[in-house]
């Protein structure tokens, strides 16, 4: 078996074809390293497992916290239903049954629970690295957008609410930065 003509030729043909298919592979993979730096921190294992399921971002989600530090998953929105048709019922021998794929998020989770609402849904379509882009920029609006309410909510602690509800109205993070803020202003 192992001694068979014109074996060793073929494995090295073989190995030299590997070489090649693996080369290209990571030329691919760092072109979408390139566009998506946070690609960086997975492994090319995950990064595959990431590009072939990136029109369906549920499945993304178990990658989703090693691309970003805090964040555990998506709440997703719940894709609308297509009306069916109506028709003759006895002319529908086969019902072929596709369930949607979620393609809205309304919030951003943290990996101990905690939850952060968008302001709108981000909306996850095209290229995934595109659209992991735009999600790096919508979060960071977001968490802005949430800072600055709570810095002017913090600024009638004493008039309008008290610190202690103020406080778990807030992300953790949002608290404690707000804060200290105005600490820093008071003193």
């Amino acid at each position: 078996c192992c001694s068979t003509d014109g074996r060793e030729q073929s494995l090295s043909s073989m190995s030299k074809q590997l070489e090649s298919c693996q080369k290209a592979l990571n030329e691919y993979l760092d072109t979408k390293k390139n566009i998506f730096p946070r690609f960086y921190f997975v492994s090319n294992t995950a990064l595959l497992d990431i590009l072939s399921n990136g029109n369906n971002p549920p499945k993304i989600m178990p990658h989703l916290g090693s691309i970003y530090d805090g964040i555990g998953s998506l709440s997703f929105v719940e894709p609308e239903e297509e009306e069916k048709p109506e028709g003759d019922e006895a002319s529908v021998v086969t019902e072929t049954v596709i369930a949607k794929v979620p393609e809205k998020a309304n919030a951003m989770n943290a990996k101990d629970g905690e939850s952060v609402s968008f302001e709108h849904d981000f909306k996850m379509t095209g290229a995934v690295e595109n659209w992991l882009n735009k999600l790096t920029s919508f979060m960071q609006n977001t968490l802005r957008s949430v800072t600055e309410q709570s810095l002017k909510e913090a600024s009638n602690w004493d008039v309008d609410n008290p610190r202690e509800e103020w406080l778990f109205s807030y992300p953790g993070q949002i608290a404690l930065l707000a804060c200290q803020v105005l600490w820093t202003e008071e003193t």
